[in-house]
C-alpha cells in the first residue's frame, strides 16, 4: 500500500491532540491523592502545571548528558570496592577530571584485592609518573604466586618502562630461566639484562660479566666480562669485587697484580663476603699485596670462623694455631685446644692439625 501525503494532515492532528491530553491531564494525575482519589491542592498555576513535564524531560536529558553523574557513581563504586563497575563508569565519563594520584590509589586498592584487570587498567590511566617500583614488584610477586603470569610480566614491564632497573633484571631472569610463563629466550634475556645493567643495576652488571665469561649469550668475551665485573664492583657488588680480586691474583684477562687483588678483597670483605674474608686473612698472613700483619691475619681468620661459611673449618684451624703459637695474639693453649677439638672429625686437614688435636686430647 502506497503512503499518501494526504494522510499526513490527519496523523499530525492526532499527534497534537495526544500531546495536549498528556500536557493537560498528566500533571493532574500526578497531583492526585492515591489513597482517596481526591486531588491535592497546589499553589501552582495551570500554566506551570502544564509546563512541568517538559521541564522534567529537559532535566532528565541534561542529567544523562552530564559526565559528572557517571563519575560520581564511579567514585561510589570504588569506595564500595566494586572495581569493575567503577572502571566501567570511569571510562564512560572520562578520566580527565581525576588526578593521577587518585587513579593510582584506586589501582593500588584493586591490585591489593587481586583484581588485576581493573588494577592494571587504572595503572595505565594514571600514567608512569605514578608508578612506585617496590609496590610493582610486590604485586608482580603476588600475581606469580596466583599463576597470573601475564599480569605479573605486565606489572614488571610497566615498572621497567618507567626506568626501574630491578624490574628489568627480573624480566631478564624470566626469559633466561623460562619463568613467568615465558619460554627460554636468550636474546630477550640479554636485552633485559643489558638494559638493567645500563640503568645502574649492579647485580645485572655482575650477571652480564659472568654471562660473557661463560659464553652464555654466544661466544666468550673476556674483555666484556672484565668490563662488566669492574662496573659491578665500582657499584658496590661484593661478588664482583671478589671476582676481580681473583682475576688480578691469577692474571686472568689482566696483568697479575696482588695490590689490586688486595684492594678488591678488602672492599669485598668489608661487605661481609665470606669468601673474601678468609682470603683477606691469608693475604695479611702471607704479605700478599700488603705488608705482612699477623695481628690483622688473626682478626680476619676469627671473622671467617664466625661467618658460618664452608671455610669456617679452615679458619678454626688458623685461629687455633695462632693461639697455640702466640701468632698475632697472646699464646693461650686452652683456647687453642677449644678450636682444635672442633676439627676432630674433619677430613682433609694437614698432618700438623691432626697432631695438635691429638696433643689437646692427651692433655685433657
Amino acid at each position: 500500500m502506497k503512503f499518501s501525503p494526504r494522510l499526513l494532515i490527519p496523523l499530525t492532528g492526532l499527534a497534537l491532540a495526544c500531546l495536549c491530553v498528556i500536557v493537560l491531564f498528566f500533571p493532574a494525575c500526578l497531583n492526585q491523592d492515591h489513597s482517596g482519589g481526591n486531588s491535592v491542592k497546589s499553589d501552582e498555576t495551570p500554566a506551570q502545571i502544564a509546563g512541568a513535564p517538559l521541564q522534567a524531560a529537559d532535566s532528565a536529558a541534561r542529567l544523562l548528558a552530564s559526565p559528572e553523574q557517571p563519575l560520581e557513581r564511579a567514585r561510589e563504586a570504588f569506595a564500595g570496592h566494586n572495581y569493575d563497575e567503577g572502571l566501567r563508569l570511569l571510562e564512560m565519563s572520562g578520566s580527565e577530571a581525576v588526578s593521577s594520584e587518585q587513579l593510582y590509589r584506586w589501582a593500588q586498592e584493586a591490585l591489593d584485592s587481586y583484581n588485576y584487570d581493573a588494577g592494571l587498567r587504572l595503572l595505565e590511566m594514571s600514567g608512569s609518573e605514578a608508578v612506585f617500583p617496590r609496590r610493582m614488584h610486590r604485586w608482580a610477586q603476588e600475581a606469580l604466586s596466583r599463576d597470573k603470569h601475564d599480569e605479573a610480566v605486565r606489572l614488571l614491564e610497566m615498572a621497567a618502562n618507567s626506568g626501574d632497573s630491578i624490574a628489568m633484571r627480573h624480566i631478564g631472569t624470566c626469559y633466561r630461566r623460562g619463568w613467568c610463563g615465558k619460554e627460554k629466550n636468550q636474546e630477550q634475556a640479554l636485552y633485559w639484562n643489558k638494559r638493567a645493567a645500563e640503568h645502574g643495576d649492579a647485580i645485572s652488571m655482575f650477571q652480564l660479566g659472568a654471562a660473557y665469561e661463560n659464553g652464555k649469550y654466544g661466544e666468550k668475551n673476556a674483555g666484556q666480562a672484565f668490563y662488566w665485573y669492574e662496573k659491578a664492583a665500582e657499584n658496590d657488588n661484593d661478588d664482583a669485587m671478589y671476582t676481580l680480586a681473583q682475576r688480578y691474583a691469577q692474571g686472568l684477562g689482566v696483568r697479575q697484580n696482588y695490590k689490586d687483588a688486595f684492594k678488591w678483597l678488602y672492599l669485598a670483605a668489608r661487605q661481609n663476603n665470606f669468601e673474601a674474608i678468609y682470603e683477606l686473612a691469608n693475604y695479611y698472613d702471607q704479605g700478599l699485596g700488603v705488608a705482612q700483619d699477623k695481628v690483622q691475619a688473626f682478626i680476619w681468620y676469627k671473622r671467617a670462623y664466625c661467618s658460618d661459611h664452608y671455610k669456617q673449618t679452615r679458619a678454626a684451624y688458623n685461629v687455633g694455631l695462632a693461639y697455640a703459637r702466640g701468632i698475632g695474639v697472646t699464646e693461650n693453649q686452652e683456647k687453642a685446644c677449644r678450636y682444635f677439638k672442633e676439627l676432630r672429625n674433619t677430613d682433609g686437614l694437614d698432618p700438623e692439625a691432626y697432631s695438635l688435636i691429638t696433643q689437646c686430647d692427651n692433655n685433657r
